[in-house]
């Protein structure tokens, strides 16, 4: 009960860009490993037995070390695989129900001679006591060692597992996450700032400008700005905005009535025109929507 076993596990894969997840469906085949870890080793240094101590058991390893063969692995495998439990041989079947919507791994290794090791990996849906646990097992149980942060125990033990050999039958997969390499942002930037300034839009009403700014950071994207961090593309975008955003004095304003949304051009500003001879224009709005431009375009009439 060392746990130096489960102690270099974590080191392996207790980071956080190894990600655990769980199958639909269980991946059985055997496993093929160079030098497998001995079913005993794994018991003794990555897991501790099964004893009143422990009041709270949601992973238990119900291991048979060197039992006479009882069946062909793929077989059995298939018997845990479809959750027909009750259908596995003695002295392979659990001693009592096991709770519905669990999962079981299963690892098989031969030993010589029709002998085998056999371990099933129970993953109850809610923790039980030590009396439900020890009442499922039909062999040695066990639990994995106590060691903080239970994410870095469940990934642990699949790293352990896979390392086991034999023929498997599992229900989770660990993968390390791929970090994606992102293109180097140009020294000057001169580029994606000519990119930005030609085709950002200046609104934001509608997040526009915000749906605009993550469709064109994508690494994949194949624009200037590819692989930019947002928070300096927004910048840049809303420093764009900012142009329109204030009443500064223009001789020569760039936008026209045309330059508005179709319904102002065509329905709206026809209507409000002839108003303005008598009275004036409120307009109310979000910061950054428009309000000032269109207020400028008017005047230009």
């Amino acid at each position: 009960m060392s746990g130096a076993l489960m102690d270099q596990a974590i080191a392996k894969v207790g980071a956080k860009q190894w990600h655990l997840s769980i199958l639909d469906t269980a991946a059985c085949g055997q496993s093929d490993c160079a030098d497998p870890i001995p079913f005993g080793t794994f018991a003794s240094e990555a897991c501790r037995p099964l004893s009143k101590h422990v009041k709270s058991i949601q992973v238990l390893f119900d291991l048979h070390l060197g039992i006479p063969s009882c069946g062909d692995a793929a077989e059995l495998g298939q018997l845990v695989a479809s959750g027909r439990y009750e259908d596995l041989p003695q002295p392979l079947a659990f001693q009592a129900s096991v709770p519905r919507t669990s999962k079981v791994d299963f690892l098989r290794i031969s030993l010589g001679r029709n002998q085998v090791s056999i371990l099933k990996v129970l993953y109850l849906p809610r923790p039980v006591s030590f009396q439900v646990a020890n009442s499922l097992c039909s062999g040695e149980a066990f639990v994995p060692v106590f060691r903080p942060g239970p994410w870095n125990i469940k990934k642990a033990v699949q790293f352990l597992l896979s390392k086991l050999g034999g023929y498997q039958v599992r229900w989770h997969v660990l993968q390390e996450k791929k970090r994606l390499r992102l293109p180097a942002v140009r020294p000057n930037g001169a580029e994606g700032v000519g990119f930005i300034n030609a085709y950002a839009p200046e609104c934001d009403a509608r997040n526009e400008q915000t749906l605009w700014i993550l469709v064109n950071i994508k690494a994949e994207s194949g624009t200037p700005i590819a692989g930019w961090p947002e928070s300096k593309v927004r910048h840049t975008a809303q420093n764009k905005s900012k142009g329109l955003a204030g009443a500064i004095s223009m001789t020569q304003f760039p936008l026209t009535t045309f330059s508005l949304k179709p319904f102002l051009f065509e329905f709206l500003l026809p209507n409000l025109y002839p108003l303005l001879l008598n009275f004036g224009v409120m307009l109310l709005g979000s910061p950054g929507v428009g309000k000032t431009p269109f207020v400028i375009i008017m005047l230009q009439i």
